[in-house]
């Protein structure tokens, strides 16, 4: 099985690094990958909707080798109701 990933790559290089995804309403279906340390805040004014078509997910640290490490990737936030 071939497996496949669609939505929005975000890299850092840097612990201190952070990325915003901001929605005046709603923040629906839709997928968020990060790569390497620092921290991915997304915050919707209303809802965050994802079901079964979106996901935010940390991808861990950019290296060099394959890592079975957990530990290393960025940390997401996710807040909802911030309108």
């Amino acid at each position: 099985s071939t497996s496949s990933t669609r939505g929005n790559l975000i890299a850092h290089a840097f612990d201190d690094d952070i990325s915003v995804v901001e929605a005046g309403r709603d923040v629906r279906n839709c997928s968020f990958y990060i790569v390497g340390p620092g921290l991915l805040d997304i915050s919707a004014g209303r809802h965050v909707y994802l079901a079964d078509n979106g996901e935010f997910k940390s991808l861990g640290p950019i290296t060099g080798g394959l890592s079975d490490s957990r530990g290393g990737g960025a940390s997401i936030a996710v807040s909802a109701g911030m309108g």
